[in-house]
């Protein structure tokens, strides 16, 4: 029994708790918002949802989804693996498609930065954690709200490579017993995007290298320690875990396993490489020169440009770019004082900034020379295939902050006050992040879609019942938002499909391939070619660009033209005598003909209406198969 005069004490939540969860509340806030406001996975997000939705079922995913290296290199290749899929796999079979994605992303990257903080506090204490969580806070700022609970790769990872690279900090600072997690995170960024194939390897060789030579060094002398074994061993044991669906695929799956496809591909194939000059000037773009890794750079300091023809050929000129001049003495200078920093910290026997020095270092050189190989393939220059440079500018930071403040401060500056100016930067960066803000990077960029989309997906039930759908997702433009939340709404109805197209087949699962048995096409159009019904043909669903209210005002003015050229009102003869209703709208944008006397003042918001109207629905269609 207890005395009744006995008091309780409540041990109060570690500080670096607290401010963990400040800075990744906005994550949250922004996942209800976009809920709240009718968030559905469109683009490539919604294949996300399709395959997270597959997990255990006959369409089990082995494989992360294609890659657009597929471009450059020639050769069909995915992803290497499914751990994305796997995350997301019971969110979204408990919450559905949007607030199963986005709850389920929003979940990942909190749990993401508050491993930061954990991690951060065991490396280098309260100032140590405030001050990463306060450069976390910054990057997080810089994403912006709606990619926050994004599921498209290159957006959702910048946060985890930014817990690997702590990780890594941690592991080569002694704290060995993160070995494994850094593993565990290497292979998620890895598996999810191939533009980690370097980057996350490196860094945990580098962890590996360092566990293994302490384990080797005894009281000074050569041997061998137990001391790093446990580490070193769970790594190895989390990594083949890890990394089991991959080899299941490679060893038993159809065809050419998807490893062999990658070594074969040679790290892109014959398309042009970045090269030395513009690697460079991309880099130190982002890590040496402003805005760095801030908000306003994150969409315009490397624009997505489109190969141009010139007088020598194709030609790639980045709008905003440093000339190569100041590109090389900004990185330079940028490296000078990261050296200069790693030499001090060596001489005050710093071993937590020693350690964020090293773990920088061959981030940076490996980070180089992925970006002067990265090939640059018919679509141009994409920021999406070197976004890691955004969390590697933000750990640069993070070595000159906790530097300086362990170095250079007086008392009565300690660590309290120290951990305090850290955090309230981070309480200020994080509320700044809670209003919206879009970056147009990704599907999130057709976020204006979503509501005609969810209006055309709803529709889908029509399908049902009526065999299997051969799907064709050609006729539309390359990454369009639209086929692929139309599949994920036929997986979601029940009706089963299959594919023909190699990319798709191998996006979608092997057991999606068409086999020469199905009862329907379905197809998607947009803009005039969704209003148009070919004969023999059923169109199942469509969502017009314009609401009930536009629609029939849309309609008032069709009347009032009929009757305008039906009475030959004024100015009606000077239309072209070819010309049908259809084409007024057209016709007006141009400025071929004056509609002013028949429909006045209104004559603009007609053409407003008939150019959305024509040129913005979307429809599903579906034609009997022989």
């Amino acid at each position: 029994m207890t005395d009744r005069g006995a008091r309780i004490t409540v041990r109060p939540p570690e500080w670096w708790l607290v401010l963990s969860i400040v800075v990744a509340a906005p994550i949250l806030l922004a996942a209800i918002r976009g809920i709240r406001r009718g968030y559905l996975p469109i683009g490539d997000n919604a294949l996300i949802e399709m395959r997270a939705r597959d997990v255990l079922t006959a369409h089990h995913p082995w494989l992360g989804t294609w890659s657009s290296a597929s471009i450059s290199s020639g050769i069909d290749v995915n992803h290497p693996g499914p751990l994305l899929f796997d995350a997301m796999a019971v969110p979204v079979r408990l919450l559905g498609a949007g607030p199963g994605i986005a709850l389920g992303v929003a979940a990942l990257q909190i749990a993401v930065v508050i491993a930061i903080g954990w991690c951060a506090h065991r490396i280098g204490g309260r100032p140590a954690a405030s001050a990463t969580l306060a450069v976390t806070a910054l990057l997080v700022w810089s994403i912006g709200s709606e990619l926050l609970y994004d599921p498209w790769q290159p957006n959702l990872l910048m946060l985890p490579f930014l817990l690997l690279l702590v990780l890594v900090w941690g592991v080569v600072a002694g704290r060995h017993g993160m070995l494994p997690w850094a593993v565990l995170v290497a292979s998620f960024c890895v598996q999810t995007h191939l533009s980690y194939v370097f980057l996350a390897p490196a860094v945990l060789l580098l962890a590996f290298v360092v566990v293994a030579l302490r384990s080797l060094r005894v009281d000074g002398q050569w041997g061998w320690s137990h001391h790093g074994t446990r580490p070193l061993v769970l790594g190895v044991v989390v990594g083949l875990l890890a990394w089991s669906q991959p080899i299941i695929e490679q060893l038993f799956g159809p065809g050419q396993g998807n490893l062999s496809r990658l070594a074969a591909s040679g790290g892109g194939g014959e398309g042009t490489r970045t090269g030395v000059t513009l690697g460079v000037r991309l880099v130190s773009a982002v890590v040496a020169l402003p805005p760095w890794f801030t908000r306003s750079g994150m969409m315009d300091t490397i624009p997505v440009t489109q190969w141009s023809t010139g007088a020598d050929g194709p030609t790639l000129d980045v709008p905003g770019l440093a000339g190569p001049v100041t590109a090389v003495l900004g990185l330079m200078v940028f490296v000078a004082l990261v050296a200069t920093v790693g030499v001090v910290a060596r001489r005050r026997g710093d071993a937590v900034i020693e350690a964020a020095v090293l773990v920088f270092g061959v981030a940076f050189v490996v980070a180089l020379v992925t970006v002067v190989i990265t090939p640059i393939d018919s679509l141009g220059l994409s920021p999406h295939k070197i976004r890691w440079l955004w969390p590697l500018a933000a750990f640069g930071s993070l070595v000159f902050a906790l530097a300086a403040a362990r170095w250079f401060r007086r008392p009565p500056i300690d660590d309290r006050v120290v951990s305090g100016a850290f955090s309230v930067v981070a309480v200020l960066f994080a509320v700044a992040t809670v209003p919206l803000h879009a970056h147009d990077a990704g599907p999130v960029g057709f976020r204006g879609d979503i509501a005609r989309i969810r209006g055309l997906v709803d529709q889908l039930d029509a399908l049902q019942g009526r065999g299997t759908v051969l799907f064709d997702a050609s006729g539309l433009y390359f990454a369009e938002p639209f086929t692929a939340p139309v599949m994920a709404g036929m997986q979601r109805a029940g009706v089963p499909f299959v594919l023909d197209e190699e990319g798709l087949v191998r996006q979608l699962g092997e057991r999606r391939r068409f086999d020469g048995r199905a009862d329907l096409l379905v197809y998607v159009r947009e803009g005039s070619d969704a209003l148009v019904i070919p004969p023999g043909v059923e169109r199942v669903a469509f969502q017009p660009a314009l609401d009930d209210a536009d629609r029939s005002e849309l309609v008032g003015y069709e009347q009032r033209l009929t009757e305008w050229r039906r009475d030959d009102g004024p100015g009606a003869a000077s239309l072209p005598p070819e010309a049908t209703l259809d084409d007024l709208g057209s016709l007006a944008a141009a400025g071929v003909v004056d509609l002013r006397p028949a429909l006045g003042d209104d004559s603009e918001r007609f053409v407003e209406l008939d150019q959305r109207w024509r040129g913005l629905g979307v429809a599903v269609f579906a034609e009997p198969l022989p």
